[in-house]
């Protein structure tokens, strides 16, 4: 599981008060591999490999602890990751 989180806000060069809201990244990769081998009987036998990648949907914005929706963000969070969407999926 590799995950980026990044937060970047701009510095205001003016002389006049502009609001200059952060900018996030985000990216959450997911990375599976499967495999099942099962001897059924002598002469009959499976085998089961799979690759899976997928990636985690985050929520718009920042996820910070001292944020007071940090509980309500974290559960969505929390539910996304089990809802991941695969970008691929190979069985050899």
């Amino acid at each position: 599981m590799i995950r980026e989180y990044n937060k970047r806000l701009l510095r205001n060069k003016s002389q006049y008060a502009v609001l200059i809201e952060p900018t996030y990244l985000k990216k959450w990769d997911w990375t599976r591999n499967y495999s099942l081998n099962w001897d059924l009987t002598s002469s009959l036998r499976i085998d089961y490999k799979a690759d899976v990648g997928s990636y985690i949907d985050e929520l718009p914005g920042s996820i910070e602890k001292d944020d007071p929706d940090y509980k309500i963000k974290r559960r969505g969070l929390k539910r996304r990751l089990k809802t991941g969407v695969a970008r691929h999926y190979i069985i050899r």
